[in-house]
């Protein structure tokens, strides 16, 4: 009985076609251009009851198919309504059209159209807009300290410059959701006539978007900061300060273009920075100072580039 059902199996395609001459590799050779072109057309069995036949009359049950299982559909069409040809085991089989989901399907006309590269797209396209986007944020802080890098300046008999920083993070914003995070590493550094400082620091943030469009989006972030190398150099006064930095920062952000190959940003926020492992720091009236950090208004503008 099992070699009648297979032999049913390979020669359905003959009935299902209604050519009765034409044979199984015939009918596969037909639509061989259009199967490499569109690579796989796809159905989802979406009932616990899907049966596979060897006639496209469904007379004849060659298995139980299993809910969630992928089939691969024929790319072509059979006169009896709601029922669909399956490649499967170098034959044709027949399914109810109310036992599966097709995922993909289309046209003998459009298929022929269709390239390697605008499938690939398509998919590249269906991946992001589930995944979300990934950006490389660039981005040049003006950093001004607060009270206690002014006083600081004003002890060492230097002008006050603020700091400068440039910083590289990855993004990754969801989709769907209004959440985001990032992470990467700023270079901060001033060079003053008497005072210079400098520090890379390892930084992540995260932000939430109440307004998120495709050509603009407003964010609030919550970020922190850490480098065991911040380094505060004295003019005339021998040797370099060092310590460790903490940091942390809360701001708001317009994104112009967010959805764009290359966007905006611009910004600005509240910047607290923590110094510890340093020792009092030596200025040129040697008077001896404990510079233990200090904070103010960071503004910042950059651009972003999708992956």
């Amino acid at each position: 009985m099992k070699y009648i059902l297979f032999s049913l199996l390979l020669l359905s395609p003959i009935y299902g076609s209604e050519a009765p001459l034409e044979s199984v590799d015939s009918i596969l050779e037909k639509y061989k251009d259009i199967s490499q072109e569109i690579k796989e057309l796809k159905a989802v069995v979406k009932t616990t009851t899907g049966i596979l036949y060897a006639d496209v009359g469904l007379e004849y049950p060659v298995h139980s198919l299993r809910k969630g299982e992928i089939l691969n559909l024929a790319n072509f069409e059979v006169k009896t309504e709601n029922v669909y040809p399956i490649l499967i085991n170098g034959g044709v089989g027949y399914v109810k059209g109310g036992d599966i989901t097709i995922q993909k399907r289309f046209s003998n006309q459009s298929a022929s159209k269709l390239t390697d590269h605008k499938i690939d797209y398509q998919f590249e396209e269906i991946v992001t807009k589930l995944n979300g986007r990934t950006n490389l944020l660039i981005k040049i802080d003006s950093f001004s300290p607060g009270p206690n890098w002014s006083d600081f300046n004003e002890l060492a008999g230097d002008v006050n410059q603020g700091i400068k920083a440039y910083q590289f993070l990855v993004e990754f914003h969801p989709r769907n959701e209004r959440f985001a995070f990032g992470i990467g590493t700023g270079f901060y550094s001033s060079k003053q006539e008497i005072i210079n400082i400098n520090s890379w620091v390892f930084e992540g943030q995260l932000s939430y978007s109440p307004l998120k469009w495709e050509i603009f989006q407003w964010d609030f972030q919550i970020g922190g900061g850490f480098s065991s190398g911040i380094n505060i150099e004295i003019k005339d006064i021998e040797g370099v300060n060092k310590g460790y930095l903490y940091s942390w920062n809360i701001g708001t952000t317009v994104r112009i273009l967010p959805e764009s190959k290359i966007g905006g940003v611009l910004g600005v926020n509240y910047k607290s920075w923590s110094i510890s492992g340093m020792k009092d720091i030596v200025l040129p009236s040697r008077l001896l100072v404990d510079l233990n950090g200090f904070a103010g208004t960071d503004f910042f503008f950059g651009l972003s580039y999708k992956f």
